[in-house]
């Protein structure tokens, strides 16, 4: 992945407005489901989150 779909400042903002927590993280992983997924090569251990519920 060589850049970020996302353009950073409107992220912010929108992430500004939102008031409440659920808000915040619905809004976040909406962003997250509409970046490309990860090519193989990428798909390595170096890169895993721990305990994080998509891996």
């Amino acid at each position: 992945m060589d850049t970020f779909p996302i353009e950073y400042s409107r992220v912010v903002e929108a992430f500004e407005l939102l008031q409440d927590w659920d808000a915040r993280y619905h809004f976040i992983t909406e962003l997250g489901e509409k970046l490309p997924l990860y090519s193989d090569d990428e798909r390595v251990e170096l890169y895993l989150v721990p305990e994080c519920m998509s891996t």
